[in-house]
């Protein structure tokens, strides 16, 4: 075994690595993520005061490749192609085991304080994005309930979808239902 110190970083990059080889979370404790490293186990005590640690750092690193895929400063609105939803269903498409570390798993230790901002960016981007798609005449709080609304929608079947209880054609059409839920919701009746 080497006795190189591997960096914190790279210690963030094998659970996502690993989660994204559908190793499961609870396989993934310090010794496993040291031992895929080619390390000791106990470099990632350097960096980690317990798996759980190490597993909010990669549910931190996971949400920031995720908003990397939604510039805020030129995202294409609701009623374009490439907008945020469509990218929010592909980047979970791609990394299904991370959507499942984000939002289904639960973490026994306390969020490391350094988390917050990251974890509060992604609602932060959907609020604005939807603002700028929606109608004019739709005020803020009306906005907010669409949010809400297409948020939870939206989550919901993602949930059925990495967790296999949604069918083929249910899956292939995703993004797209999703798409054309968030439009109804904006530019339906249902704030005329």
């Amino acid at each position: 075994m080497k006795t190189t110190t591997i960096g914190r970083q790279a210690f963030i990059d094998e659970v996502l690595r690993l989660l994204d080889e559908g190793v499961p979370i609870r396989d993934l404790n310090l010794r496993r993520v040291a031992k895929e490293l080619g390390c000791a186990h106990t470099n990632a005590y350097n960096w980690f005061k317990s798996q759980q640690e190490l597993l909010w750092f990669a549910l931190g690193s996971a949400l920031e490749h995720l908003i990397a895929l939604m510039p805020e400063d030129r995202m294409p609105l609701l009623s374009e192609p490439g907008n945020l939803i469509e990218r929010y269903v592909q980047f979970v498409e791609q990394h299904p085991a991370w959507f499942r570390l984000i939002w289904m798993e639960e973490l026994a230790a306390e969020m490391p304080s350094e988390l917050e901002p990251i974890l509060a960016r992604p609602s932060h981007i959907m609020a604005r994005w939807l603002r700028l798609s929606a109608p004019s005449h739709m005020s803020d709080e009306q906005v907010l309930v669409v949010g809400s609304l297409l948020f939870s929608s939206m989550h919901g079947r993602l949930c059925l979808a990495v967790t296999g209880r949604m069918d083929d054609g249910e899956q292939q059409t995703l993004a797209q239902d999703t798409v054309a839920m968030g439009r109804m919701l904006l530019y339906g009746s249902c704030f005329s």
